[in-house]
């Protein structure tokens, strides 16, 4: 075996030899973080998807969706918190809009769906309607389109 043959078989020992270790590190770290890390540990180390599916296993007011990785849940009810059959956060919205109607839609994250607030009256999308109501205009529908957890990204997608 010549020089070059040599060097180029230890390269490509040590980049086996490091995928190797790679895959091994991942698969302690994952077993690490599902077996042995406490929550806020997960949280903090743990990919997009693992926090999405820990999410989703421990959150039914949301549900799986192939763009959005997860969406509210439509006919979600636990006490005074409640998605409508859109899978928006509160009442029903008629369908087709009546005309002579006006609809704001509240689009974002967790401020906007009001992640720690269990009851949907108290969102500001909610509160919003009833001021707007509360000055005359009762023909406006406020819709709190948000989910708890979106970036821009998704707000953009659920807006298509």
């Amino acid at each position: 075996m010549n020089k070059i043959q040599r060097l180029l078989a230890n390269i490509l020992l040590a980049v086996l030899a490091t995928l190797i270790a790679f895959v091994v590190l991942e698969a302690l770290a994952n077993v690490y973080l599902h077996r042995l890390a406490d929550a806020d540990t997960f949280t903090r180390y743990a990919s997009m998807r693992q926090l999405q599916e820990q999410r989703l296993a421990s959150d039914p007011r949301f549900t799986p969706h192939r763009y959005l990785a997860y969406y509210p849940t439509p006919n979600y009810v636990a006490g005074p918190n409640k998605h409508n059959s859109l899978g928006y956060r509160g009442e029903e919205i008629p369908l087709p809009k009546p005309d002579g109607r006006y609809r704001i839609a509240c689009l974002g994250g967790s401020t906007t769906y009001t992640e720690h607030i269990e009851d949907y009256r108290k969102s500001y999308p909610y509160l919003l309607e009833q001021h707007l109501k509360g000055q005359g205009y009762e023909n406006v529908d406020v819709v709190n389109a948000g989910a708890g957890g979106w970036s821009s990204w998704e707000t953009l997608i659920n807006f298509e």
